[in-house]
């Protein structure tokens, strides 16, 4: 399971943005690094340039109640004036339902419901979903034995199976000479 702690805030936002458009089937707009608004992904329609408004709380090694202070003091004031008509909040900090549900009261009406609250277990289940974003995303490897198992199984499979295709085509025209049993014999020894 990633914590995310091997990401910065903006790998956190890009990692964001293609776990959410592969999730909900859009393509959602990212922005450069800098003061955002409370807009870090937007996903816009002819009629409302903020029909869905993501924000990304990237707070590793962080308190519930970081988050809900920054949500409540800075980010709330944020989305009113934005007034979109989907807010959609990921965060890198595990959530109970209980938390889920205080984050939700806070945002209503632009929250519609704690599905578009996502978080930690979330994150980690879509990526489990969607083996390519985890692949793009290889900073997330370092804290990973599990991918980083994986590659080396695949190196050494990819090595064995060239093996065993030259194996196979050379056995063809194989023929044993008189030093072949003793060679054996060697081989088994040392």
């Amino acid at each position: 399971m990633y914590t995310f702690s091997t990401i910065n805030d903006k790998e956190f936002e890009e990692l964001t943005q293609d776990l959410l458009s592969r999730e909900l089937k859009k393509r959602f707009q990212v922005f450069k690094k800098g003061r955002d608004g409370g807009i870090d992904l937007r996903f816009s329609t002819n009629t409302n340039s903020n029909s869905i408004v993501v924000q990304a709380k990237h707070f590793v090694n962080s308190k519930y109640s970081d988050l809900l202070f920054k949500l409540k003091n800075e980010e709330l004031a944020k989305v009113k004036k934005l007034n979109p008509k989907r807010y959609i909040l990921v965060t890198s900090q595990g959530l109970s339902p209980q938390n889920k549900d205080e984050i939700k009261y806070i945002f209503e009406p632009y929250i519609k419901s704690t599905q578009d609250i996502y978080g930690c277990d979330e994150l980690n289940s879509m990526l489990r979903d969607y083996k390519d974003v985890e692949t793009k995303h290889y900073k997330l490897w370092m804290s990973s034995t599990n991918v980083l198992q994986n590659i080396l199984k695949n190196a050494v499979l990819g090595r064995s199976e060239f093996s065993k295709e030259q194996i196979e085509k050379k056995i063809k025209v194989f023929v044993a000479c008189k030093t072949f049993g003793k060679s054996v014999v060697l081989l088994n020894k040392n």
